[in-house]
């Protein structure tokens, strides 16, 4: 079981997604899990995130429904 997670959201990042997730895959110790949810983005950053296979935790949400939802 992870000892801590990180949480990223986005929606239409595909500019600076990379970066954050490469930023927390880096973090030391293997406890620990990477969650990102993607928030409906149309640009591209749903493919760039699934190539990142099992190293992350993806949830996409099918349409934007705003940082609080995608938080949550």
């Amino acid at each position: 079981m992870p000892r801590f997670s990180v949480i990223i959201t986005s929606f239409n990042q595909v500019a600076f997604i990379k970066d954050a997730v490469d930023s927390a895959l880096a973090q030391p110790g293997s406890d620990k899990e990477v969650v990102v949810v993607d928030d409906g983005s149309t640009d591209g950053s749903t493919d760039l995130l699934t190539g990142y296979g099992h190293r992350i935790r993806l949830k996409i949400l099918e349409t934007n429904q705003g940082a609080c939802a995608a938080r949550n």
